[in-house]
């Protein structure tokens, strides 16, 4: 995520966030880059007093970040699942509560005390789906909702296994790259319709099709 200034004391000033999962969670990147003003007078201030200022600032929010993850870590965790088959991922339509019956989700539901995510996954699009799958990863970060966490993994079909069915909702639709932006999706699982669309043209390029 990059954020540009483009008003202010400043000619410019530019915040990029980099977020990579590594086995021990999430690593965050703050790279801060900005245009002293004043020409040789602003760079000698901005060598005193800006750079000063900005690594204060980067280590408050590393504080906060590191308190609000603490905070979140021990919330309960909801699963969603991108069912990925032939270069196209599976939408289900919503049947309630009132307020989302008609759009479309990525099918999933709560990880149960004790449930590893990935037999969380299984289980769910075997009660919601009647399907079989196999769990081969994750796709975006964390998403908060409320006072719980929501991780999208990957699947495939079993081979030879089930259809899947709308057992719990209105109706099932396998969409590609160019149908995932227009699909009118609950808004959690809207915040990975990007990473979708760029896995989606992966493997229709012939890309690792285990992601």
């Amino acid at each position: 995520m990059e954020t540009v200034l483009v008003g202010g004391p400043l000619r410019t000033l530019t915040h990029r966030v980099t977020l990579t999962a590594t086995a021990a969670g999430t690593l965050v990147l703050d790279e801060v880059a900005w245009t002293a003003p004043l020409g040789g007078l602003g760079r000698v201030g901005d060598v005193v007093r800006g750079r000063q200022l900005v690594l204060r600032l980067l280590a408050a929010r590393s504080e906060v970040l590191v308190e609000r993850a603490a905070e979140v870590s021990g919330w309960p965790v909801v699963v969603a699942t991108a069912l990925l088959r032939d270069g196209t991922v599976l939408a289900a339509q919503r049947t309630r509560p009132p307020a989302l019956a008609g759009r479309w989700e990525l099918p999933g539901g709560r990880v149960e005390p004790g449930e590893a995510e990935p037999a969380a996954v299984v289980r769910e699009l075997r009660e919601e789906l009647g399907a079989l799958v196999r769990v081969t990863g994750r796709i975006g970060t964390d998403i908060l909702l409320d006072d719980m966490l929501l991780r999208v993994h990957t699947a495939v079909p079993v081979p030879g296994g089930p259809e899947p069915r709308p057992l719990e909702h209105a109706a099932l639709r396998w969409a590609g790259a160019a149908d995932v932006p227009g699909i009118e999706w609950v808004e959690a699982d809207r915040a990975v319709a990007a990473d979708l669309v760029a896995l989606l043209r992966e493997r229709s390029t012939g890309g690792d099709g285990e992601r």
